[in-house]
């Protein structure tokens, strides 16, 4: 199963990393902390200290032709803070 899906690279995501040393991800939706915490280590090689969490809501979509309103997909985002002097290639930019 796949926890981690990709890094979130946006200007916020970016200056957070530049200041505070904090990463942000987005991963599967039924995946906790300490899954996600556990599986960023693995893979980067880092030391998690913190973590927050939240869930986007899917927007609602309305089809032109039917008129029927459905949803998008939601989606799990993961903020981590790294132990100082841990990096993550990713975001050097």
């Amino acid at each position: 199963m796949i926890i981690i899906k990709k890094p979130i690279i946006t200007e916020k995501s970016l200056s957070l990393y530049k200041d505070q040393n904090k990463v942000t991800f987005e991963v599967a939706l039924n995946t906790n902390y300490y899954q996600a915490k556990r599986a960023l280590e693995n893979l980067y090689g880092v030391k998690v200290v913190k973590g927050w969490t939240h869930t986007r809501l899917g927007k609602p979509v309305r089809n032109r032709r039917t008129g029927k309103v459905s949803r998008k997909s939601s989606s799990k985002i993961m903020v981590f803070k790294l132990k100082d002097g841990d990096k993550i290639d990713i975001f050097n930019q």
